[in-house]
């Protein structure tokens, strides 16, 4: 008798999907909210009116490709974009997708190392929030293609860049591409004349933090105080200004000017210097002037008669500032804060503080004037997201 062969169920085997079922379903999937649900920003981000070439296409005319017809991969693009960018070397609609500018508004390359050509990959997608603090940047940041489109200025508005590792020649590079910056850290880099001069061709920049910065020539401190007319806070804390760097921009301060640091000046911020800011800059509203031993009385009385609206006054160890001086803060109505660490003994406190008791005294032992990070906010910059 031949054996009965059992019929055995065959599992049915899964149907290969092809790349155009992939987009049309949620196979995939990102654990990540995409950045249209969330507001990129805390405060609202100004749109630029300019156009921008990118290294291998202008967005606009990559918008209009996705946006004819029924075009999947156009939805899919708003829930997935982290992985629409790793596929980009799938194909060219692959490309498109992930060059589009609305996916790169933040980036975070805080504590990084970023190797060469990536620098100048990111900034020719668009981004406008860019944090590289305490990263390390190896050159070159981009390639010479980059350089050799006409109008290839990148979209970088907010840029903190503070105790960063990167060659002045490649911070030259990097700054050179910027035309649109609003604010920008530079904290403890070395710079030239060349990174000075970039920075005077972004005219609507307002804050600007080059505190412990080296390299500030005359004429590049003279080109950013007559080009960068909107700033209003500028941080020029210890940055060994030579008495000529002083001539070149202090009578030619924005006049605008709201927050100044020019803290560690020992031997070249003097009364004069002083008095002609106070005469130039009347809406002073926040002032360093820590560890300048040359400022006397002549420029305390100067700053106080000029100054009405001054609110914040951080004068710690400038010790040629006589004592009896500070009563003079109490005729200035919006005087909240004042810091003099290391110049009055606890009584003569005492007696201040019963003299003003509105006023707070020795609250911030360091200046936050132009800072991007400040207190315990590690994920933004100036109150503007990087990272989730």
């Amino acid at each position: 008798m031949p054996e009965k062969r059992t019929k055995r169920k065959q599992s049915a085997m899964p149907k290969k999907k092809s790349a155009k079922d992939l987009v049309n379903t949620q196979v995939i999937y990102s654990s990540k909210d995409t950045f249209l649900n969330k507001s990129l920003t805390e405060e609202p981000m100004e749109e630029l009116d300019c156009d921008i070439d990118y290294v291998h296409q202008d967005v606009s005319i990559m918008r209009k490709k996705l946006n004819q017809g029924n075009n999947a991969e156009n939805a899919k693009i708003q829930r997935d974009e982290f992985l629409v960018a790793k596929c980009s070397s799938v194909s060219k609609r692959w490309r498109d997708l992930s060059y589009d500018c609305t996916l790169w508004k933040r980036y975070d390359f805080g504590r990084k190392l970023i190797k060469p050509y990536i620098l100048g990959k990111i900034l020719s997608r668009g981004v406008s929030v860019l944090r590289l603090a305490m990263a390390d940047v190896k050159s070159p940041i981009s390639s010479d293609i980059f350089h050799q489109e006409t109008r290839c200025y990148s979209n970088l508005q907010y840029l903190d860049i503070s105790l960063a590792t990167i060659g002045v020649e490649a911070l030259a590079d990097l700054l050179s591409l910027c035309v649109h910056l609003r604010k920008l850290s530079l904290e403890n880099c070395e710079l030239n004349e060349d990174c000075l001069l970039s920075i005077a061709q972004n005219p609507y920049l307002t804050v600007l933090n080059m505190s412990m910065c080296t390299g500030l020539t005359p004429a590049g401190m003279h080109a950013i105080s007559t080009q960068c007319t909107q700033l209003k806070e500028w941080n020029l804390a210890w940055t060994d200004l030579t008495a000529q760097c002083m001539e070149s921009f202090l009578p030619f301060m924005p006049k605008g000017i709201e927050r100044l640091n020019l803290s560690g000046h020992r031997d070249t911020l003097n009364d004069n210097g002083l008095i002609v800011i106070f005469n130039r800059c009347p809406n002073l509203l926040e002032l360093d002037i820590s560890d300048c031993p040359l400022i006397s009385e002549l420029a305390f009385e100067a700053m106080v008669r000029q100054c009405s609206k001054l609110r914040e006054l951080h004068s710690s160890r400038s010790y040629h500032i006589p004592a009896d001086c500070n009563r003079r803060l109490k005729d200035l109505s919006d005087f909240k804060e004042l810091d003099i660490f290391g110049t009055l003994t606890d009584k003569s406190l005492n007696a201040l503080q019963k003299l003003m008791p509105e006023v707070s005294f020795n609250q911030n032992m360091f200046s936050m004037i132009a800072r991007p990070t400040t207190g315990i906010r590690r994920t933004s910059i100036w109150g503007l997201r990087v990272r989730d």
